[in-house]
């Protein structure tokens, strides 16, 4: 639900923004993907290991 949360909002933001804000949200939002999968990533071999 939180992932949900956070991308609705981004995403209806660029659907009504100019195209600097667009990309600055488009940016934030993959930054935030990556990191998140990145995290997720991390501890699914944390749990592997240990």
């Amino acid at each position: 639900m939180l992932i949900l949360f956070l991308f609705s909002a981004p995403f209806k933001l660029v659907l009504q923004s100019p195209s600097k804000i667009k990309f600055f949200v488009l940016y934030w939002s993959e930054y935030l993907f990556s990191r998140d999968t990145l995290s997720i990533r991390y501890n699914q071999v944390q749990a592997l290991v240990g």
